[in-house]
């Protein structure tokens, strides 16, 4: 007889214990992560969608810039230049990628026309437009002109 209170008893606290912890653990919470169907297709899927078409709409900006003028970029900003003439500015740090060409271009190399150079870092990093003549270049992201 003894035997079956016992049992008894811990099957009761089996399952009091058992809604204690359905009870403590708040679905959705930190403790408990949950991503229902309609959480997914009502809210997560329109701001994945929103992000991406803010993205695709940053395109490049044409930019005229004058004779003698410093163009700095920012870290992973993407310029080609597309008329005049223009020297990198490097860094103690390297260059400018030119990724059309697969190739560093260091401090005061020529910057090629029409190649997609990217600035790797925000440590001074640019073009330099040629004292001679003005200079428009295509421009996707943070840029200052000196």
């Amino acid at each position: 007889m003894k035997k079956r209170w016992i049992t008894v008893i811990s099957v009761i606290l089996a399952f009091a214990l058992g809604a204690v912890f359905a009870i403590a653990a708040n679905p959705g919470s930190q403790e408990d992560p949950l991503i229902s169907k309609s959480y997914i297709e009502g809210t997560l899927k329109p701001e994945i969608y929103a992000y991406i078409d803010q993205k695709a709409q940053g395109g490049f900006e044409v930019v005229s810039v004058k004779a003698g003028k410093t163009v700095l970029g920012g870290a992973g900003t993407e310029m080609i230049l597309r008329m005049g003439q223009a020297c990198v500015i490097g860094s103690d740090r390297g260059g400018i990628a030119d990724v059309t060409q697969g190739v560093d271009l260091t401090h005061n190399a020529a910057a090629p026309a029409n190649h997609m150079l990217i600035v790797p870092m925000e440590d001074g990093r640019g073009l330099y437009i040629s004292p001679t003549t003005d200079a428009i270049l295509m421009i996707k992201g943070s840029y200052k002109i000196w």
